[in-house]
């Protein structure tokens, strides 16, 4: 994008993407991919403002879930929503992960950040996947913000997973993973 930009500055770009039901009501799924937009280009709390993708995804049923990610962030959002969905496709990652990762965080106030990510890496460890899986998501955990940042796309990925069988898309495609 650096090419149109002007006075050598580059233009930024904020996307917001709705995920919803194909039952919701059109002017509901305008209203939220709207707000996706705004939070991809205002952020949140000690986040660059704009040029960032926000994915909200609203279930039928159950609470409405979004993560944000910065077009310069590495991995990008749209690569790790994209590995996650291989990962629950191939039976790498089980969904149960996701919200073990979640029940976690409500113990957040209790539990020094040390404690909580110890923690989050137990529960990686409980779970039944290859080995360099577990390690490939445990090297993403750091700090309580990684901990809540994978259960929300995991928990993100899913929808991703199952549209990506319906198109019949091979699992743990190098392809998509670099064309994102």
């Amino acid at each position: 994008m650096a090419e149109f930009g002007s006075n050598g500055e580059a233009p930024s770009l904020s996307v917001g993407l709705a995920v919803v039901h194909h039952m919701e009501p059109l002017q509901d799924a305008l209203d939220l991919v709207r707000r996706a937009e705004r939070l991809a280009k205002e952020g949140g709390d000690g986040e660059a403002k704009r040029n960032a993708l926000c994915v909200v995804y609203s279930p039928r049923s159950g609470a409405e879930v979004w993560a944000r990610g910065r077009w310069d962030q590495t991995p990008r959002l749209t690569q790790r929503l994209l590995r996650y969905a291989d990962l629950l496709r191939a039976g790498e990652v089980p969904s149960r992960a996701a919200y073990e990762l979640r029940e976690l965080l409500r113990q957040r106030e209790a539990l020094s950040e040390e404690a909580l990510v110890a923690d989050a890496l137990r529960v990686l460890r409980r779970r039944e996947m290859k080995a360099s899986h577990r390690e490939e998501l445990s090297a993403w955990i750091r700090t309580a913000e990684d901990v809540e940042r994978l259960a929300t796309e995991l928990i993100l990925a899913r929808p991703f997973a199952a549209a990506m069988d319906q198109a019949g898309i091979p699992v743990e495609s190098r392809e998509v993973w670099d064309a994102h």
